[in-house]
């Protein structure tokens, strides 16, 4: 989900000096990273058949653990697996905004500096408004059985997740990963949104955090952060098998073996209880500084209680923002706290309009006619994501995967979703602006 914008630095192969960045504006939903190349892409009425498939045949039996989720997809070439903690930014406050996201990608960072050969399971970081933790994946050696690949990627996984972000030049390469997407301008105003609207939980909205607290981290700080998200404990497991649900057995206990008992529950009901949204409580927060620009952006969060009608309006206003006279778009965090993003950027010079025209986009009608080409913008671009394997994961681990798309959206008219939408945008949203 958006969340967050939701999407991760990625320590790559090949590059690990410099881990690759996939920025939260252009990637889908919980994406950890691009499908592996070892992995071709078949057509697209093959991967929807297969997607099918699993969907019918993987039904979890009626006393499966809450906090495990298994699907099988029938042809996909590599076993995958997720493991977060749900709402693991829940706690972090303005000082230490973005250092949970921070320890899991320097834990990324030092499992691919170990990885031995390409059938070593890639391990990447996963952080989401939602959860944080790591993600991992591998095809099989040759001759390799299907339970061997699977106990394979979860042993990894169990090795990393219980780890501690001691290395420092991984820390390195995960902090230059990390601020490299914070310097977007349109994350710096998103942190400094949440920052403002829920006295000083940058996290909430932008679960990276803060380009200050990220760069003063250092591997004591980061490794004591750690630790705590170890004691919490209360993991969630989403499985991608490409076998059967035993293979996904076996690579669930392979992990399980690296964790102690715990009783926690995984569901994170209490995520950002007390954070209270008040527009006012700036206090502790100081806006970003950076170097003057040739372009200013404008963005407001507007938080939102039904994130499928926020994603309704996302796609109506899309095209009126697409013809706007500088850049501009729309983003869905979601999370604790769900937030429909609007975001403009253009010349310095304009900048003093952008509120006003933003307005003038976010408070004008929805056109009845708009609604069925965004419902149907909507389900392409969600069919679209959910080819690749990483994203039908981590909507799987979300309980968002859709297996059943037509009952997820309860019916809504265009008066209806006009009227809810007034309201949201009558109580207010945060407005922030560089430079």
């Amino acid at each position: 989900a958006a969340g967050g914008p939701h999407t991760d630095p990625v320590p790559g192969r090949g590059a690990p000096s410099r881990p690759r960045v996939v920025s939260p504006w252009s990637a889908a939903a919980g994406r950890a990273t691009d499908v592996p190349a070892a992995e071709t892409a078949p057509r697209d009425e093959q991967i929807d058949a297969a997607y099918a498939r699993a969907v019918r045949t993987a039904a979890m039996p009626a006393d499966a653990p809450r906090d495990e989720v298994i699907r099988v997809t029938t042809g996909q070439g590599a076993f995958w697996m997720l493991v977060a903690q749900p709402c693991a930014v829940g706690d972090e406050t303005v000082d230490d905004a973005g250092q949970t996201a921070l320890a899991a990608a320097a834990l990324a960072a030092a499992a691919d500096d170990a990885r031995h050969d390409d059938t070593t399971a890639v391990v990447r970081p996963w952080v989401t408004t939602r959860g944080v933790g790591l993600l991992a994946h591998a095809v099989p050696a040759v001759d390799e059985p299907p339970g061997a690949l699977a106990a394979r990627v979860g042993d990894t996984l169990g090795r990393w997740l219980t780890a501690l972000p001691h290395d420092p030049a991984a820390v390195r390469r995960a902090r230059h990963a990390v601020t490299s997407l914070l310097d977007d301008g349109r994350a710096r105003l998103l942190a400094a949104a949440a920052a403002r609207r829920f006295s000083g939980r940058t996290s909430t909205w932008m679960p990276w955090g803060a380009r200050a607290s990220v760069v003063e981290a250092d591997v004591p700080s980061l490794m004591a952060r750690w630790r705590t998200v170890l004691r919490r404990g209360a993991w969630r497991v989403a499985v991608a098998a490409n076998a059967d649900a035993a293979q996904s057995r076996i690579g669930i206990d392979a992990f399980r073996r690296w964790l102690p008992a715990t009783h926690a529950s995984p569901d994170g009901e209490a995520c950002v209880a007390d954070a209270g949204m008040d527009p006012n409580a700036a206090a502790r927060w100081s806006p970003p500084t950076t170097a003057p620009s040739p372009e200013a952006t404008t963005l407001v969060a507007y938080p939102v209680d039904d994130v499928r009608r926020a994603r309704l309006v996302a796609a109506v206003i899309a095209p009126k923002l697409s013809s706007l006279p500088f850049e501009a778009g729309a983003q869905l965090v979601e999370g604790s706290a769900p937030a429909l993003i609007v975001w403009g950027r253009g010349a310095t010079a304009d900048a003093t309009t952008h509120r006003e025209v933003l307005e003038g986009v976010t408070t004008g009608n929805l056109s009845p006619e708009a609604l069925p080409r965004a419902r149907r913008r909507v389900a392409k671009a969600r069919s679209k994501a959910l080819r690749a394997a990483e994203v039908r994961l981590a909507a799987a681990w979300s309980g968002d995967d859709e297996r059943a798309p037509s009952s997820r959206d309860a019916p809504v008219d265009a008066n209806t979703l006009e009227t809810w939408w007034r309201g949201i945008v009558a109580a207010g949203g945060t407005w922030v602006h560089e430079p």
